[in-house]
């Protein structure tokens, strides 16, 4: 190997002023006045009275006799000179490598000096704090690494007084050898898995410094070569040689990755075991085995079709490193499946029922109902709603809801159809009964279906009955328009004369009205004239097409008593069981009740009474014709009970 030259320059140059300067140097030296290799300068080109290392004195360096690298050493710089004495000192010094220009190591200034850096080397000098012994301390660092270490110095001896003249300059130089680096063949084991304490390491082949005996410090306090049970993880083992020397040697135990695993759980039913648990097995050196704490100590990374629960694997690697951990299937429902059915409560009978059929589950089955029944079924029931808890042979449970309505008869109305012609029968009512099982019906008109026809104006009651006894009842009324009748005014035409009149005044069914005279065709009025003696016949008909048939006379008046029969009246009018006369009964020979097919119902003429019973004729139009002497007259009458 090469061996490197380190110079140390020092110099103790170029005291600026010399003692006794009224103006003394305030930093020591400026420049490199070392007189080291590659500069001859010294504080010679200052103080130039005397040559070089002339005088009775010299400069000297106190250092060790032998360096470690990186080590700090306390070292002493003196000049002195016995004749003339001097009255004060400076000095100036530089390390440099195998004699060049590189530094080697550092300076840390002391009492009296200071420190520069030019071009990477360390100086040390003098500072302008007065020095009158020559003598100075501080400390040099060796450089890294192991080298000749060549120092240069210079120094002034000054004899105080104001110039540069008459001062002694003297220069010199010390060269310093390293030991070598401490060395050590270094050596570990890794730990077999994650988190293992059964790593190693250790040193041999320990050389340099000053030589053995070597003593060993561990980061773990242990001193010797070699240390076991370790942990992954750097450690640091201190060397030490004779002399006090010491290196630091760092190592490092490696470790696998440590196995890491990923699960995934599906939740199962209670019932049933659909559940799953999968782990995916990551780090370690790979080539994983499984085996689960299951009934069928599963050996694959997936458990399929389990119940619910805690599951473990262990996973081992290739090189037998392992991991356990757990995963939980959970429940996702029962499982339990049933079908409900329930009869109603009829009537309010308490008496429905619920039930239910297990379709999924483990039997045997317990059952608690909200009713408080215990089997299967639940009875004696009001409408409502119940739930029923269902535990099947394993434990596994489930709620069950189910309503029992209410069963009673009830009846819908569809419809009415009204009687559009007074006295008609052309009425019809339509319902629909509901209830438990079938239905029958009762009419108060005696019918017994759900719809009912042909059916006169009125009220008309319907009583339902189901097969469960209950009932219901309900009333409906088939209206119809007001009666449908005409009070007719005739004049008379006098004997050999066509100039009698005829009026109607048209009374209920339903307007407008339409006429239909029988001696004019297309004659559509409710009067007409010029009419010559003798029966007429008019039709009338109304929006809803109801027809009125009149058959009237218009007599041939051959005397004043046509005047008296005209204003006989009869009320009241509709009329019960009994109609009225009112006028003078003397003029009346007769009257005649005609229905509207022109048949004549009841004939009365009896001048002993102004009343006429009635109570035979059913209800419905007529025609009274009032007949005279010399005239006749007819009143439209209404027959209605």
């Amino acid at each position: 190997m090469q061996r490197h030259l380190l110079r140390l320059t020092f110099i103790s140059c170029c005291i600026i002023a010399a003692i006794g300067l009224t103006s003394p140097s305030n930093g020591g030296i400026s420049g490199d006045r070392t007189g080291r290799l590659g500069t001859t300068s010294t504080c010679q080109s200052c103080h130039s009275t005397f040559s070089l290392n002339s005088g009775s004195g010299s400069i000297n360096m106190g250092l060790p006799t032998i360096y470690y690298p990186g080590t700090a050493y306390s070292v002493s710089m003196t000049v002195d000179q016995s004749t003339p004495n001097p009255a004060r000192h400076g000095f100036q010094a530089v390390a440099v490598r195998d004699n060049s220009s590189s530094g080697a190591g550092s300076f840390t200034s002391g009492t009296g000096t200071g420190t520069s850096t030019t071009s990477s080397r360390s100086y040390i000098k003098h500072n302008s704090t007065f020095n009158s012994s020559g003598t100075w301390s501080f400390t040099w660092t060796a450089p890294s690494f192991a080298d000749t270490v060549t120092f240069y110095y210079a120094g002034v001896a000054a004899n105080n007084g104001n110039g540069n003249s008459n001062d002694y300059v003297y220069s010199n130089s010390s060269v310093l050898y390293s030991l070598p680096l401490i060395t050590a063949s270094e050596d570990s084991t890794s730990v077999s898995c994650f988190g293992e304490a059964d790593g190693a390491a250790s040193i041999s082949n320990i050389t340099g410094g000053a030589g053995g005996p070597y003593s060993y410090e561990w980061s773990t306090g242990d001193t010797t070569l070699s240390i076991s049970n370790l942990t992954a993880g750097a450690y640091t083992v201190s060397v030490t040689d004779s002399a006090g020397n010491e290196e630091e040697v760092v190592m490092s135990v490696d470790s696998p990755d440590e196995i890491q695993l990923i699960f995934q759980a599906l939740p199962s039913s209670c019932a049933f075991g659909v559940g799953e648990v999968s782990v995916l097995a990551s780090g370690g050196v790979g080539g994983f085995d499984y085996l689960w704490n299951d009934a069928n100590a599963t050996t694959d990374s997936v458990i399929l079709n389990t119940g619910l629960g805690w599951f473990t694997v262990t996973v081992t690697d290739a090189s037998g490193c392992m991991s356990i951990d757990s995963a939980e299937v959970v429940q996702a429902g029962s499982g339990l499946a049933g079908v409900m059915s329930n009869t109603p409560d009829n009537c309010g009978h308490g008496d429905g029922t619920c039930t239910i059929v297990m379709i999924q589950g483990n039997a045997p089955y317990t059952y608690s109902w909200s009713s408080g029944g215990t089997s299967q079924s639940a009875t004696g029931l009001t409408a409502g709603i119940y739930t029923v808890t269902v535990t099947d042979g394993i434990g596994c449970f489930d709620v069950f809801t189910d309503t029992v309505n209410a069963s009673d008869a009830t009846i819908t109305l569809n419809g009415i159809t009204d009687v559009i012609c007074y006295g008609d029968t052309a009425g019809e009512i339509d319902v629909t009964a509901t209830g438990s099982g079938d239905i029958s019906y009762t009419w108060s008109s005696g019918n017994n279906t759900a719809m009912i026809s042909n059916l006169a104006a009125g009220t008309y009651t319907l009583t339902v009955t189901d097969s469960a006894g209950c009932t219901s009842t309900e009333t409906f009324m088939v209206n119809q328009p007001d009666s449908f009748y005409a009070d007719i005014t005739i004049d008379s035409a006098n004997e050999g004369f066509c100039d009698g009149m005829m009026t109607l005044n048209t009374i209920g069914g339903t307007p407008p009205y339409s006429y239909d005279w029988s001696h004019q065709s297309g004659l559509n009025s409710a009067s007409a004239d010029e009419l010559c003696g003798g029966a007429y016949t008019i039709a009338i008909e109304d929006s809803n097409g109801c027809l009125l048939v009149v058959h009237t006379e218009v007599p041939e008046a051959t005397g004043i008593g046509n005047l008296a029969l005209q204003a006989i009246q009869l009320y009241p009018n509709p009329a019960v069981d009994q109609v009225n006369i009112l006028g003078d009964l003397s003029q009346i020979e007769s009257i005649d009740f005609v229905d509207l097919s022109g048949r004549i119902v009841l004939h009365w003429n009896s001048a002993l009474s102004n009343s006429i019973d009635v109570s035979s004729i059913e209800n419905g139009q007529y025609i009274a014709l009032i007949r005279g002497k010399d005239a006749l007259v007819s009143r439209a009458i209404v027959i209605g009970r």
